[in-house]
């Protein structure tokens, strides 16, 4: 009676000891990094049992054996090798994966720089640059029309050598005006600017030089001018002359150029002041000349005597001469 007891006793503790030795090796091959704390093998039952000696050793065996390779994975400092240990651990050929072969070989360069890490691997999808294209083009466009309302307006329409002409510029109330230029035209001179209202301006520029004169304007691919004339101011104290040919036989005729000039050289009209001498412009012969005749812009004269010949100008107290020689006609 009292072995059919124990016989029993045994057979229930070989059956839990298998099943406890089922689990152990089905969590160890199902791939979990860490053995449950709990999970541990009597090995009483093991020594109660008859016969199972060389299993409790072959289980102790395969215990140590798991221990190490899961404390070998787990993330820390490198594990170190008993150089006593002469055994392998032994994976199935259907768990190992060459870490070579993990990943697809990249089908182009792109791909392959991506895999390399040269390129991050999240790509700007192509609607997003094609609408930001589109956007900087529709920018520079809208600014291409906006410069076409871009004007400008120099007055008075005519000036007198010396005086400043003043020039209104009018943008769009919406353009950016970023590619907006003012520069001189013909015969202006400096460009200063006068106010900076929001999209407008005023600008003025002298003068000096008898002729067209204005602004240009230029607004992104635009360009808008005005252009203001530009008259000689009066002649002032300065006159030039000039008498042709330099010699001639007597009774050949003379002619002279007469040319009064404005303090900025430029041909002029004499233009008498209010109050001034009869003398302020006058023309008169000297030497061998004949008769004067003043014309628009010269005079003449007839060479009467042997010698020299020819007439003086007196402009607002300046006098000014020129002649010629004058040889005996040889019959």
């Amino acid at each position: 009676m009292h072995e059919s007891k124990l016989s029993t006793i045994s057979k229930q503790r070989r059956v839990e000891f298998c099943l406890k030795l089922e689990e152990l090796t089905e969590r160890w091959f199902s791939g979990r990094d860490r053995l449950a704390p709990d999970l541990t093998i009597p090995i009483s039952l093991a020594g109660e049992a008859v016969g199972i000696l060389p299993v409790v050793a072959v289980v102790g065996a395969f215990y140590q054996r798991a221990t190490h390779a899961a404390r070998a994975r787990r993330p820390g400092p490198a594990a170190t090798i008993d150089p006593t240990m002469l055994h392998r651990n032994v994976e199935p050929a259907s768990a190992y994966v060459d870490d070579r072969l993990s990943h697809e070989e990249p089908k182009s360069r792109m791909q392959k720089l991506r895999s390399g890490g040269l390129l991050p691997e999240r790509r700007t999808p192509l609607l997003t640059w094609l609408a930001i294209i589109l956007l900087c083009y529709t920018v520079s466009l809208q600014e291409q029309v906006f410069a076409l309302f871009t004007s400008v307006r120099c007055t008075p329409a005519i000036v007198r050598a010396g005086t400043n002409a003043t020039c209104s510029i009018s943008t769009f109330q919406l353009a950016a005006e970023t590619d907006l230029s003012i520069t001189q035209l013909g015969e202006a001179g400096n460009i200063v600017l006068r106010s900076t209202a929001p999209h407008a301006y005023e600008v003025s520029f002298s003068t000096a030089k008898a002729g067209g004169a204005g602004v240009r304007v230029k607004h992104a691919l635009s360009t808008s001018w005005s252009m203001v004339e530009v008259l000689p101011g009066p002649a002032i104290g300065r006159v030039e002359l000039e008498c042709v040919p330099k010699r001639v036989r007597v009774g050949e005729e003379v002619r002279c150029a007469v040319v009064p000039r404005d303090r900025f050289g430029n041909a002029a009209d004499v233009e008498k002041p209010t109050g001034a001498p009869a003398s302020y412009f006058s023309v008169a012969r000297t030497g061998g000349a004949g008769e004067v005749v003043v014309q628009d812009a010269s005079v003449s004269f007839v060479a009467a005597k042997v010698g020299r010949a020819g007439v003086a100008v007196t402009l607002g107290g300046v006098r000014v001469q020129d002649d010629v020689e004058v040889v005996a006609d040889v019959v």
